[in-house]
């Protein structure tokens, strides 16, 4: 073996057995496997792969070799070797030099991980060795060896492509190369909720890639969009934004199919691309609030330059290849706190090695982005906790503690019964978060939307022997495949809808209960539509539903009485608890005098007294008057004694009585405690609670409970639509659905599965072995009969259309949708002459239609003349991004002919145009004939409403290179989407206020939910503001549209009042940036405070609900000059809606929410001493905000200057209301969170300010003292802080304390 150099390149190891967890037994694997010893083979790392669906995961490696191989000697130019894994027949080693697709660096513990960090390497270099130091030293490489150190719990990846320059045969564009990215972003499942959230780290034309992805996924459907959700920031190295020196790049690609991609990146060239993507980046990643760092070199670096031997060396002339400006976008002059100079050229700035000082400020940076946590000392900075007492103290029936029963005071069967039916009650109530939390409308949507059977076609299905006698007394599987656009999904749906099917499911003799389920999977929709966590969720539903169902309507009364009981045995348990207190008391009080036994300083008092009296000459009876005090108070304790037992026997009897109809409930419960379905429902909900697992594995535990039990039998038959559509490994999801028919002996549950999909050799491979038929193969009748109707309907009787039908019958094969398409094609070319088209022309077009669906659509958009496909594009778009109600057809039309104006003024002479020229044309007319040009046949109109004409064509149009498809090269400058044009149009066709009312008035409210909708999606979804069309929005239009028509009169506010009602951030900040101090300089509503600007985000949020970019808008105002000065009534109108229970707190916002605002406003200026104006126990009471604020906001307040002794209109502090028990802000009111809330305030006002002993009575503090222990709050700190008496003064007795007064 010849032994390799030093200068080695680092290589990955792939698909090693997820059993091997040290680098020694790699070593030692990969040595046998390579014949070579393991010493000459060094690992640097060993992490489980990317690959969700690989089961069990397998592992990678990253390592050096000493010695070569004698695979790698046979081809030594070769970038992957496949070598046998030694002790496993058919297993493979996969090693490789080209890092290609996913490399993950590190694991981290489940419990620890909490951000993946991915790395994007830029042109022409290598997904390893370009963030790898030059030189002969391999064994360090900062993402790898540094992360996992400096910021743990973050998992560290490389995403490697094809990025060579010289001799590259690859025509792939940026955007091309951005889309192979997404789907492996897809792939890894970055795009489920489940996923962590993602920081990248991209170097030059990989931050162009990771731009162009981003912008790519904001415009497509939710399951790909969501992608973005959990983009969390990312450093940008050396990017070139505004394009790079890239002429000796030039000469490198000269002739090749990769010149486009270099000339992309050209700082002439290139700009409009380049602009136009960093403007719709740059609006994306501040619309989601995603955080992103600029690096930019500070050296030149060396060009390349051709040898005389052809080969290309970095020894040309030294240039700036990407400036500061470029690289930064300019933050470097207007915010360099979020750019990083690094002192390296172009290629280096990102080859750190050990110590280097450019190295801690990136990972400081990172650290920032991976936990963006904030000032921990901010009350706001982390999310709302409610102060839990040590015991129960709430009236939850299933918390149920009696504090006072002992088994002496009642019998163990009363406590079984009880604990019975706790048991009862934690039963159903985890059964119906159960539901809560897996249920979702999104499952049940796709079976919702698939369009019924043609006539009777179809119906041959329950004539078909070999499925109909499955149905009736087979098992397993059966499978069902066709081509696209066959109909499978019609027919799975008619299938599983159709009573035939449970007629010939049904068995009369089996006492089994029978659960018909189905999952039909819907690539186009959300990702719980396709993917294993929607299935499982669907499944374990469907199976649970009829036995919830029965156990419900069992033992739903049942519940109901015990959960009343329960709740009156908690009152009725809290008055023995305060009477017990108070007979205590009492009973001590009395000893106390009875006895003598008084404290040193209480006698002390009385002699003081008595000598004072015989100074003044006062009468001896007065003196003996004073010294009987004492047997006055002992019969007036003894009195009030009698009458707290007389009370307390009382409430024994009601106990008793609450304890015998508790018993009667548990006696109807009990002969079904046990019962198979109780303890299969009790075994499913122990999974569900268990959180020793991740959310799949614990799904995958309930499901397997649910089939392998042996408690009750169940015949269970599970239809699935469309198995190609999961997004996922379909060997995976084969395995799956194979294993749910595999019965265990011991089981109960019969399962069999009847499923559907397109025959791709992966699921043939898995299914054929099983009863199956190809859908075509029986649709032909089906087909003859929609073609001979259609043609019927359309041909007007020429022949040549019925002599075509064998043909399209032909050419079809089986798929309902190409018949549909060819018909329509046919059609289009008779119509312009039916006379003298020969059916040898049809028959010849027919011949030339693509098979391909996707390819058929691709040539109808290509057929479409240049000029038009504008309006197609927007056309299509504006059908996808349509929101409910539907907009009608002359409405769609109107929105296309507006959708390229860039002003109001030119959408409405567009229109007016358009008006003029519409003639005497038939209602309809117009809107079919311009629809049918700028769709191509792929939109029809049913109803007056136009619609793709089929899910295919959806998937077509929201597909990632649609856009590319329609518009060509235009597709990199055209920023606009379908909720642009929506808005847009809206706007335009609004009509002035008049006295609306009834119908009208709801039409307007639903248009102005329109613009709400349209104008914050297109923001989110383009990254672009629309500021410059809404500058040219009449004022009046805008005021009207705001709601604000009685308020504002008609100036320049109009149009910053629109943008912040709607949510529109980007629209703020361009405007802001246009107008520098204009906010500070004007007061914006002058004299009219109804309607503040802030005031408006919170309690008025344009769509429904208080967002994140409601929160931001509110920050830009504040930073951008606005002064709490003009919305006076906001932080009151805040603290007010937080000072309420949570039940009945504002619906649009949440409490999290509102104290982020209140401690916005507090860091701009907002007085903390602010009078505010409540309405409570039916009087209007002047107070401070401290009085109402919760504890969360009351530090922050007396931190920034907030008065503790500031008095109401009644004259009491903040303390005296923390104090009162009975005080509330709602009549409906939650008395525990109100304790919580005045126990936590205590805490703080005395830690802030002690109070003196004329502040607050005595009594007060002992009732809340009393009180808080009741509720099992620590009262020791309360106490210590009241003084060197305050751990014992309320033993004492109420005389002994009125005596020291």
């Amino acid at each position: 073996m010849n032994e390799l150099d030093s200068s080695q390149r680092v290589l990955r190891l792939r698909k090693l057995p997820g059993r091997i967890t040290r680098p020694r037994e790699v070593a030692k694997l990969l040595g046998e496997a390579l014949g070579i010893v393991s010493e000459h083979i060094i690992i640097y790392s060993l992490a489980t792969t990317y690959d969700r669906w690989e089961n069990p995961p397998s592992k990678m490696a990253t390592l050096q070799l000493m010695s070569v191989p004698e695979c790698m000697q046979q081809n030594p130019r070769g970038q992957q070797w496949e070598v046998p894994l030694p002790g496993a027949p058919g297993g493979t080693l996969i090693l490789d030099a080209h890092f290609e697709g996913w490399t993950v660096l590190n694991d981290v513990e489940p419990s620890k991980h909490r951000t993946d960090c991915i790395a994007i390497s830029g042109l022409a270099s290598h997904p390893f060795g370009s963030w790898q130091t030059r030189g002969g030293d391999k064994s360090y490489m900062w993402l790898r060896d540094e992360i996992p150190i400096s910021v743990p719990g973050v998992r560290a990846l490389l995403y490697g492509y094809n990025s060579a320059l010289v001799g590259g045969s690859s025509f792939q564009t940026i955007s091309d190369i951005a889309l192979g990215f997404i789907k492996q972003l897809e792939g890894g499942g970055w795009n489920l909720d489940s996923s962590k959230p993602i920081v990248f780290l991209a170097h030059s034309l990989g931050g162009l890639v990771l731009k162009e992805a981003l912008v790519q996924v904001a415009d497509r459907v939710e399951s790909v969009a969501s992608i973005l959700d959990n983009v969390q920031g990312a450093i940008m190295f050396g990017v070139p934004s505004l394009g790079m020196q890239q002429s000796h790049l030039m000469a490198m690609v000269e002739g090749q199919g990769n010149d486009t991609l270099v000339q992309d990146l050209s700082r002439h060239n290139g700009t409009s691309y380049l602009r136009q993507l960093n403007k719709s980046f740059e609006g994306i990643s501040f619309t989601r609030s995603v955080r992103i760092l600029w690096a930019y070199e500070t050296k030149e670096s060396r060009t390349v330059v051709q040898q005389s031997d052809g080969t290309w060396e970095r020894n040309g002339p030294p240039v700036v290849l990407v400036n500061p400006d470029s690289a930064t976008c300019r933050y470097n002059r207007k915010n360099k706190a979020i750019t990083i100079p690094i002192n390296e050229d172009h290629s280096n700035m990102v080859k750190f090695s050990r110590g280097d000082l450019n190295l801690g400020p990136v990972l400081s940076c990172l650290r920032e982005l991976c936990f963006p946590h904030q000032d921990p000392s901010n009350p706001v900075s982390s999310p709302h906790v409610d102060v839990m007492p040590r015991s129960s103290g709430g009236a939850s029936a299933s918390a149920i503690r009696p504090s006072h029963r002992t088994s002496n005071e009642v019998g163990d069967a009363i406590e079984r019964d009880y604990q019975m039916m706790r048991e009862f009650d934690n039963l159903w109530s985890s059964l119906e978060k159960l539901q809560t939390d897996l249920d979702s409308p999104a499952l049940n949507f796709r079976i919702d939307q698939i369009e019924d059977p043609f006539q009777d076609t179809f119906q041959w299905i329950f004539n078909l022997p070999v499925f109909c006698n499955w149905l009736q007394q087979g098992s397993g599987l059966f499978w069902i495949h066709g081509k696209p656009g066959s109909g499978k999904s019609t027919l799975m749906k008619f299938i599983y809808e159709s009573p035939r099917t449970w007629e010939l499911l049904h068995d009369w003799k089996s006492n089994a209960i029978e659960i018909k389920g189905s999952f039909f999977f819907h690539y186009r929709g959300t990702a719980i539509q396709k993917s294993f966590e929607g299935v499982l969720r669907s499944l374990i539903l469907q199976i649970l539903s009829p036995h919830c169902k029965q156990f419900r309507n069992q033992h739903e009364a049942t519940l109901k009485n015990f959960r009343k009981l329960a709740i009156e045995k908690h009152s009725l348990e809290e008055e023995v608890s305060r009477y017990n207190t108070k007979a205590l008391k009492l009973s001590a009080e009395l000893a106390s005098l009875k006895t003598g036994q008084e404290q040193d300083d209480s006698k002390e008092k009385v002699r003081r007294k008595r000598i004072k009296l015989d100074d003044e000459g006062a009468h001896p009876d007065v003196r003996e008057s004073f010294g009987g005090e004492a047997q006055k108070e002992i019969v007036k304790l003894e009195t009030d004694y009698r009458g707290v037992c007389h009370e307390l026997r009382h409430l024994e009897i009601l106990i008793e009585t609450v304890d015998k109809e508790v018993s009667q409930c548990a006696a109807r419960y009990f002969p079904h405690s046990k019962a198979s379905r109780t303890m299969l429902l009790t075994d499913i909900v122990t999974h569900f609670r268990d959180r020793a697992y991740g959310l799949i594995p614990k799904l995958e535990r309930m499901l397997r409970r649910l089939l392998h039990q042996d408690l009750i039998s169940m015949d269970l038959i599970l239809f699935f639509d469309a198995l190609d559509e999961f997004e996922g490994h379909l060997d995976m999801i084969s395995s799956f659905i194979k294993d749910l028919v595999d019965k265990t002996p011991s089981s109960a549950t019969r399962v069999k599965v009847c499923l559907s999909s397109r025959p791709w050799k992966t699921l043939e491979t898995h299914f054929s072995t099983y009863l199956n038929f190809s859908l075509q193969d029986y649709t032909k009748p089906d087909l003859e009969s929609y073609a001979a109707t259609s043609l019927a309907q359309l041909g007007k009787g020429n022949s040549a259309f019925f002599e075509l039908i064998p043909l399209i019958i032909a050419r079809a094969n089986g798929v309902f949708l190409w018949a549909r398409l060819a018909v329509r094609e046919m059609v289009d070319i008779v119509s312009t002459g039916m006379d003298i088209v020969s059916r040898r022309q049809l028959e010849e077009k027919l011949r030339r239609l693509p098979d391909d669906l996707f390819e058929f659509y691709r040539l109808i958009i290509e057929r479409i003349s240049l000029p038009t496909r504008r309006r197609t594009f927007a056309l299509l778009e504006l059908l996808v991004h349509e929101s409910d109600p539907p907009s009608a057809a002359d409405h769609v039309r109107q929105a296309v002919l507006t959708a390229d104006c860039a002003t109001f003024q030119a959408a409405r002479e567009v229109l007016e145009c358009d008006g003029r020229n519409a003639g005497a044309r038939k209602v309809g007319e117009r809107e079919f004939n311009d629809m049918s040009v700028w769709g191509g046949g792929l939109v029809e109109i049913k109803s007056n409403y136009p619609q793709l004409m089929h899910q295919t064509v959806l998937e077509f149009v929201t597909g990632l290179s649609f856009k590319r498809i329609v518009l060509g090269d235009l597709a990199a400058i055209v920023s606009e989407n379908g909720h642009s044009f929506h808005l847009k149009y809206h706007i335009v066709t609004w009509n002035l206020p008049a006295l609306f009312t009834g119908p009208e008035m709801r039409h307007r409210m639903e248009l102005q939910d329109k613009i709400a909708h349209h104008a914050a999606q297109s923001e989110l979804t383009t990254g672009n503001s629309h500021l410059e069309f809404l500058d040219s929005v009449p004022l009046g239009y805008l005021r009207s549209i705001t709601c604000v028509d009685y308020l504002l009169p008609i100036n320049k506010d109009a149009l910053l009042l629109f943008v912040i009602s709607k949510g529109l951030s980007l629209c703020l900040r361009d405007w802001i940036a246009a107008n520098p101090g204009e906010l500070a300089r004007r007061n914006l509503l002058s004299d009219t405070a109804c309607l503040p600007l802030l005031g408006s985000l919170p309690f008025s949020p344009a769509n429904g609900k208080f967002c994140d970019a409601h929160l931001r808008i509110a920050r830009m105002l504040l930073e951008g000059g606005y002064r709490m000065a003009q919305d006076p009534g906001f932080f009151a109108a805040v603290l007010k809606k937080l000072s309420l229970p949570r039940t009945t707190q504002h619906p649009t916002i949440t409490e999290s929410a509102l104290l982020e605002l209140a401690a916005l406003v507090l860091e701009y200026g907002q007085d903390p001493n602010v009078t505010i104006s409540v309405f409570a126990n039916g009087v209007t009471t002047e107070c401070s905000a401290l009085h109402v604020a919760p504890p969360c906001l009351a530090a922050d307040l007396i931190q920034r200057g907030a008065n503790t002794s500031a008095r109401d209109s009644g004259g009491r502090t903040p303390l005296d209301w923390a104090l009162s028990r009975h005080f509330e802000l709602s009549g409906t009111g939650a008395r525990y969170l109100e304790c919580a809330r005045r126990y936590e305030m205590c805490k703080i006002l005395l830690n802030t300010q002690p109070p003196s002993r004329h502040q607050q009575s005595r009594m007060a503090w002992r009732k809340a003292l009393d009180e808080f222990d009741q509720k099992g709050y620590d009262t020791q700190a309360l106490r210590e802080k009241l003084g060197p008496e305050g751990t014992t003064r309320w033993q004492i007795s109420w005389l002994r304390w009125l005596g020291r007064r």
